[in-house]
């Protein structure tokens, strides 16, 4: 009687091979190969009862691999079936939301005095009010203000590729 390990040993290769020609994956096919060991030494008793080990191991794998197959078309299935129930106002909707979250997280991350500035300008404040409210001069506000356009520049130039792409 084999052990465990002298089956992987010797059955391995040829297994990995099977299950590549329904799974088209050397990682996939791995994976099989594994998951079924690993079941066979869960239930390492019921290995001494099977006669031809040789036959039960390739049916293993081919049920094993069928059972992937039929799990990935589902998957795939359904995949495609929520795609296509999206429509351009939904997409729309999340590229906008999730371009206003990210500019928010990005305004969050300025120095308090340049988002002050910032988040003031962006309420309608003019230059002199935002002076008035947060005890600067106007050129300081202006300074905060060119220095938060530089710094957003920066952290927000791959949303134009969300955008675009």
């Amino acid at each position: 009687m084999s052990s465990l390990q002298d089956l992987f040993m010797e059955y391995y290769p040829a297994l990995k091979s099977f299950a590549i020609r329904y799974v088209n994956s050397a990682e996939i096919a791995e994976d099989i190969i594994q998951d079924i060991f690993l079941r066979l030494w869960e239930k390492s008793e019921t290995l001494e009862d099977i006669e031809e080990k040789s036959a039960y191991l390739y049916q293993m794998v081919r049920f094993k691999a069928i059972d992937y197959l039929r799990n990935k078309k589902f998957r795939e299935e359904n995949f495609e079936k929520y795609v296509a129930e999206l429509n351009s106002d939904d997409e729309d909707a999340y590229l906008e939301e999730e371009i206003y979250r990210r500019m928010m997280k990005a305004v969050d991350t300025l120095p308090p005095g340049v988002h002050a500035v910032l988040t003031l300008t962006l309420e309608g404040c003019p230059a002199k009010e935002v002076a008035e409210k947060l005890n600067i001069s106007v050129e300081t506000v202006k300074k905060q203000k060119q220095i938060a356009r530089k710094m957003l520049r920066d952290k927000l130039l791959y949303l134009l590729l969300l955008i675009v792409g």
